[in-house]
């Protein structure tokens, strides 16, 4: 009798949620934003949990990406939805309009009119709600795709962390700058002669 081939346990990591994403990049925000207020922890340390946290950000970052074309999706549905409700309003206003002016000359009793002003109301009031939820939605969907499409051109020009050696810091503990093409001594590898 055959065996069945078994994956075993967490060898086949699961994708991520959107939303577990959005949550871990809100978090790690926020401690990158507490970790530069931090004045008592030696600079070492600190660079250490900036870096550690910063590699996590560039992880949430990948996943994200993964989600760009459904984000960029939704983005549009919910704009088109906007659209719906913004006609959707102004149609209200219209025959808001409409209906006061025919009662204004006599054409609809006062019943009639609010009735009527009574349902285009309800209407309007039904449109506006449904357009406060989509634009937050639009600003949040728009604010998460710029944050993967953003060019991190302030990263690019920098070595990372997890590159320097212990010999990058000076003597007062300073993180040393290093040019590309430098060595952690500051050398550019020519030997004087």
């Amino acid at each position: 009798m055959a065996r069945r081939a078994s994956t075993p346990r967490g060898s086949a990591k699961a994708r991520p949620t959107l939303e577990s994403l959005l949550e871990e990049r809100q978090t790690i925000t926020k401690w990158l934003a507490r970790l530069s207020e931090s004045d008592d922890t030696p600079e070492e340390l600190r660079s250490k949990v900036q870096a550690d946290y910063e590699t996590r950000m560039n992880a949430v970052r990948e996943h994200l990406q993964g989600y760009a074309k459904q984000l960029r999706d939704s983005l549009t549905k919910e704009t088109v939805k906007q659209g719906d409700l913004v006609e959707k309003e102004e149609s209200a206003k219209g025959r808001l309009g409409e209906a006061k002016l025919r009662h204004s000359v006599g054409e609809y009793t006062d019943d009639q009119w609010n009735k009527t002003n009574s349902e285009i109301q309800g209407e309007l009031e039904d449109a506006r709600k449904q357009l406060k939820v989509v634009a937050v939605e639009v600003a949040r969907l728009e604010d998460v795709i710029s944050s993967i499409d953003k060019p991190r051109e302030a990263e690019e020009d920098q070595v990372p962390l997890t590159e320097l050696e212990p010999s990058s810091l000076g003597d007062a503990g300073e993180l040393a700058t290093i040019q590309p093409g430098q060595d952690a001594s500051g050398d550019d590898g020519k030997a004087a002669k």
